[in-house]
């Protein structure tokens, strides 16, 4: 991945800046690249407290739609960290879910294994927010207060 954007640096500098809540994207010019510009999304499951921000992560979508991106979405095959009642904010002990099949949510079923994610493949990366990026996707949530 970082090969390939190297080599649309100049490109990348002089991008359109989209702002999505608390993410920045460049965005790619199609009319100067040959073909719609390949974008790959992580996503760390549904909701903010337990996985991905769904409105950061569809407000994406939508805007890489629009400018005809070719947009994949990938996840972990894997159970979360916990589970997050959305409604109180308290933790379901009791309850297993599947980053994959709850970032499905998001991408409306479309949503591949992050194994299958081959950055070469892409031109841009996108991790939209929410507490599962920290959860799900790496060990920081478990792991910040060893560095402090």
């Amino acid at each position: 991945l970082l090969s390939s954007l190297t080599q649309h640096q100049q490109l990348i500098r002089s991008a359109p800046l989209l702002r999505i809540a608390s993410t920045q994207i460049k965005l790619f010019s199609s009319s100067s690249m040959a073909a719609s510009p390949k974008v790959a999304m992580i996503l760390a499951g549904s909701g903010v407290y337990d996985g991905s921000e769904t409105t950061e992560a569809v407000a994406a979508i939508v805007q890489l739609s629009k400018r005809g991106c070719d947009t994949h979405m990938f996840a972990p095959d894997e159970d979360q960290m916990h589970v997050v009642n959305h409604l109180t904010g308290e933790e379901m002990p009791n309850e297993k879910r599947n980053v994959q099949v709850e970032s499905a949510r998001i991408a409306r079923g479309k949503v591949k294994p992050a194994t299958e994610l081959n950055p070469a493949d892409y031109d841009a990366l996108i991790l939209p927010g929410g507490f599962g990026a920290a959860k799900n996707l790496c060990n920081f949530a478990t792991t910040l207060g060893a560095l402090f």
